[in-house]
C-alpha cells in the first residue's frame, strides 16, 4: 500500500473533505478507525470545491488577476491593481494550488490500490473512470499553474516512467524538492494526458455515484469536459508547435463530443450557505470586504463606448444586455443585496451604470463614493453562484477561431454566454441581429466578455492574442481627474494637470506577463527554484512565458 503524506506541498484538506457539497450532496460515511483513507468521491468533492475557493477568492482573483484584466478595480487599496501584489498571498496561493491537486492525485492512488479500491473507490463509482476524471482535473489545474508562473513542479500519470523529473506530489516517495519543468514539456504532456484519459473513459459506467462538477453527471460529461479542455490547450499551444496540438484541433474542429450546451458546463455549484457559499459572496457578505467595483473599461465596453485609452469599441453604440447582470446601477448598494431588494432597486438605463476608473492611486479610488460606481451584479455575488471550469460559450469561440473566425460559432458563443447569465431571449436576438461580422477582434473581444468571472483564463487569452484592445496600459488615461480629495469620472482627458494616467508600481508596460515564483520556494526548494529561473530567464512579472511568445 502506498502511504499518503498529508503534508506534501501544503496539503491539509482532509479536515474539510466531508463538509464539501454539491446541490445533490449526501452524507458520506467514513471509518473513524481509518482516518487516513477517505472515499474517492470525498476527495473529488473537496478538490473541486477548494480549487475554486482558492482561485476565485478575494485574493488571487479579487486583488490580483480580476483587476489585471480590468473586470473589477479596488475601491480602497489599489497597489495590486497597479501590479504590486502581496508576496504572502502568492506564497499561500502556490501552496494551496498544489495541496488541492493532491486530492486528485490521491484519487488515482486509491483507485489503483488493491487494498483500498473496493472500500474507497468501487463503492462510490467506477475506479477506472475515477482515475480518468482525476487526470482531467489535474490537467485543468496544471494549465492554470503553468500559465501563472511558467516552469513549475509537474505531475503526470501516463508518462511518469519516461519523465522522472515530473515528480511533484511525490513526498510519499521521498521527493521533497521536486524539479521545475519547462512549459514546452508540460504542454505536450497535458495534451497527451487528456487524450489518454478521454479515450479510457467507459461511457457504460458511472464515474462517481453523485454529481461532482456537472448538474447531471455522466461519463459522457467527463469526456466532453476533457475534449473541451484539450481544445483550449491545443489552441493555446499551436503557435509554438507543441506536439499533438495541430492533431487535436483537426480532430475536434467539427464540434463533436465537446461542451456545446450550458447544460453540460463544467462548474462547481455552490450550495448557498453562509459557510459554503461562493468565494465572492463570502468576501462581500461574510467577511465584509466590499472592496471591489466593476471597472470602467468593462462598463464602457458593455455600453458601446470608446475606451479612455482612445481605442474604438468594436461594438460601438451597442448596449450589451449582460451589463445588467454583470453589474448593478450606481444606486444599488450593499443594503439592497442583504435585504434581497436588488431587482426592485436596479435601473435598466445604461446611463445609470458607471465603472470605477482602473489603475488609479489609492487616494483617488477612495474619493469615489460607492454610490457613484457600480458594484458587481447580483448573479456574480450570489451565495449559490456556479464557478466555471469551462463552458459552452468558450468552446464556441474556440471553434470560431479554428474555423477561420466563422460567423455561426461566433453567434452561438454570444448566445450561450447570454443564456447562461439569464438574459431574455428577445434581448439576445436583438443584440445578435446588430452584431458586427465575425473577425479576429470581434470574436476574441466577445470571448473576453464571456469570460467575466473567469479572470485567469481571460488573462491567458490576452497574453496569447493581445485582445481585447480597450484595456488601460502604462501612460493611458484612467478616466479620473483628481484634485484635493475631489475626483471626477471622465471619458476623455480634461486637459489639465489633474488628469490621472496609469502609472504601475512595477516596471511593466503591458499587463503582467506572469506572477513571480513564490518566495518561499527559494528557501524550501532552492534547487527547483534555480531550475525554474534558468528555464525562464528572469523571474520578473514582465518576463513573457514561452507559451505566449
Amino acid at each position: 500500500m502506498r502511504l499518503f503524506n498529508k503534508i506534501v506541498m501544503g496539503i491539509g484538506t482532509a479536515a474539510v473533505l466531508l463538509t464539501s457539497c454539491t446541490k445533490n450532496f449526501e452524507e458520506i460515511n467514513t471509518n473513524p478507525n481509518d482516518p487516513e483513507n477517505v472515499p474517492t468521491v470525498s476527495l473529488a468533492l473537496s478538490g473541486s470545491r477548494v480549487l475554486m475557493d482558492n482561485i476565485r477568492d478575494e485574493w488571487f482573483a479579487g486583488r490580483m488577476v480580476t483587476p489585471w484584466v480590468q473586470y473589477w478595480a479596488q475601491v480602497n487599496y489599489t497597489e495590486e491593481d497597479r501590479f504590486q501584489y502581496r508576496e504572502n498571498s502568492n506564497n499561500s496561493t502556490f501552496k494551496a494550488l498544489y495541496g488541492t491537486v493532491m486530492d486528485f492525485e490521491r484519487i488515482i492512488e486509491i483507485a489503483e490500490d488493491p487494498e483500498l479500491s473496493g472500500a474507497y473507490s468501487l463503492a462510490y463509482g467506477n475506479p477506472n473512470n475515477q482515475i480518468q476524471a482525476a487526470r482531467i482535473m489535474k490537467a485543468w489545474a496544471f494549465q492554470l499553474i503553468t500559465d501563472t508562473y511558467g516552469p513549475v513542479p509537474y505531475s503526470t500519470y501516463g508518462s511518469k516512467e519516461e519523465n522522472p523529473d515530473f515528480n511533484a506530489l511525490m513526498a510519499h516517495e521521498g521527493v521533497t524538492n521536486p524539479d521545475y519543468v519547462s512549459q514546452e514539456r508540460i504542454y505536450a504532456d497535458l495534451l497527451n494526458e487528456l487524450s489518454e484519459a478521454v479515450a479510457a473513459i467507459d461511457e457504460g459506467e458511472r464515474v462517481f455515484d453523485r454529481n461532482i462538477i456537472f448538474e447531471r453527471e455522466t461519463a459522457a460529461s467527463w469526456k466532453k469536459f476533457g475534449n473541451s479542455l484539450r481544445l483550449r490547450i491545443a489552441v493555446q499551444a499551436q503557435k509554438q508547435g507543441v506536439p499533438g496540438a495541430a492533431e487535436t484541433i483537426a480532430e475536434l474542429a467539427n464540434g463533436e463530443n465537446l461542451i456545446t450546451s450550458n447544460d453540460d458546463n463544467a462548474a462547481w455549484f455552490y450550495d448557498g450557505s453562509t459557510l459554503k457559499g461562493a468565494p465572492m459572496y463570502k468576501a462581500y457578505f461574510v467577511n465584509n470586504r466590499t472592496d471591489f467595483a466593476v471597472a470602467k473599461p468593462l462598463i464602457d465596453l458593455l455600453k458601446g463606448k470608446t475606451s479612455t485609452n482612445g481605442t474604438a469599441n468594436p461594438f460601438a453604440d451597442l448596449t450589451d444586455p449582460r451589463l445588467f447582470r454583470y453589474a448593478v446601477s450606481v444606486n444599488v448598494d450593499e443594503t439592497h443585496f442583504r435585504g434581497g431588494t436588488v431587482e426592485d432597486a436596479q435601473s435598466l438605463d445604461p446611463a445609470d451604470y458607471e465603472g470605477i476608473p482602473y489603475g488609479v492611486p489609492s487616494e483617488v479610488a477612495g474619493a469615489f463614493a460607492m454610490s457613484r460606481v457600480s458594484m458587481p451584479g447580483e448573479p456574480v455575488l450570489a451565495a449559490d453562484a456556479a464557478e466555471i471550469y469551462i463552458e459552452a460559450a468558450e468552446v464556441y469561440f474556440l471553434l470560431s477561431e479554428i474555423n477561420g473566425f466563422d460567423q455561426a460559432n461566433y453567434e452561438a458563443g454570444v448566445r450561450a454566454s447570454m443564456e447562461r447569465w439569464g438574459v431574455e431571449s428577445a434581448d439576445i436576438d436583438a443584440y445578435i441581429a446588430n452584431l458586427p461580422a465575425a473577425s479576429e477582434e470581434t470574436v476574441l473581444t466577445q470571448k473576453y466578455i464571456a469570460l467575466y468571472g473567469q479572470p485567469h483564463q481571460a488573462w491567458s487569452e490576452y497574453r496569447r492574442t493581445g485582445y481585447p484592445k480597450h484595456l488601460i496600459k502604462k501612460g493611458d488615461f484612467t478616466g479620473a481627474n483628481y484634485l484635493d480629495g475631489n475626483a471626477i469620472i471622465a471619458d476623455a482627458p480634461m486637459g489639465d494637470a489633474n488628469d490621472v494616467f496609469f502609472a504601475p508600481l512595477v516596471d511593466i508596460d503591458d499587463l503582467p506577463a506572469r506572477v513571480n515564483f513564490a518566495q518561499e520556494e527559494e528557501l524550501l526548494n532552492p534547487a527547483g527554484y534555480n531550475q525554474g529561473k534558468a528555464l525562464i530567464g528572469e523571474d520578473h512579472q514582465s518576463t513573457t512565458l514561452w507559451i505566449f511568445k
